[in-house]
């Protein structure tokens, strides 16, 4: 499946266009294609946190068929041409850890092992009789290195849809009108993305066992 290409113009807004040669990036975000919601979504999401930054790029590649099925193949494949053009790989998508999503586990941990920074949404069960899951029991848990984000209840808990464990480094309260991991995972990317270059996952490890609170606010992190 063809990549898609986003980009912020100097005007702050977002055009589509097909990516037709490769260069370097921003953020690779790997989502739904870009006809569905949820991408369409995230993008929005990153257009609003990235409105100052007059050179951020980002190019969209789906890893879910048009049928929903999740493409395994198109997963890695993307992952493979994103780590040669990022600067921070965004995965707004978790789920159950299954046998056949190995080669996807096997490439993030080559990605984050040379040090380009990845960050996943923690997920959530989608439905109300599905028992949360531990973090280490989902395809994300399962990746070495990686910056995992969660959404904090009212309560400034972690929601009861969430998956949960202490490999999540970083929790927020939902962003207005965007619920859920996807796109609280979002405000990290967008930091990363416009802040100087450093061992991010350490950084995070960091900030989270340091701080008085539970769950740190954004603003300690950056």
């Amino acid at each position: 499946m063809q990549p898609l290409f986003f980009f912020i113009s100097v005007f702050g807004s977002a055009l589509f266009l097909e990516a037709k040669e490769k260069h370097n990036i921003s953020i690779a975000i790997f989502d739904s294609p870009a006809t569905h919601q949820h991408s369409q979504k995230v993008i929005r999401l990153f257009e609003k946190q990235l409105k100052n930054c007059k050179t951020c790029e980002f190019k969209l590649f789906p890893i879910f068929k048009n049928s929903g099925e999740i493409s395994i193949e198109d997963f890695v494949n993307g992952l493979r041409e994103a780590k040669a053009q990022a600067k921070v790989i965004h995965i707004s998508w978790n789920l159950a850890y299954e046998p056949r999503f190995e080669p996807v586990i096997q490439e993030l941990n080559l990605i984050t092992a040379s040090g380009l920074p990845v960050v996943g949404a923690s997920g959530e069960s989608q439905e109300k009789s599905m028992h949360n899951l531990s973090i280490d029991q989902t395809v994300l848990g399962k990746v070495n290195g990686i910056i995992l984000v969660g959404e904090l209840d009212q309560k400034g808990k972690l929601s009861s849809r969430s998956f949960y464990g202490p490999s999540i480094l970083a929790a927020f309260s939902g962003v207005r009108d965007f619920p859920g991991s996807s796109f609280t995972s979002v405000l990290v990317s967008s930091k990363i993305a416009t802040g100087h270059s450093q061992n991010w996952y350490e950084h995070f490890k960091k900030v989270k066992k340091q701080s008085s609170r539970s769950w740190p606010l954004l603003s300690e992190y950056f």
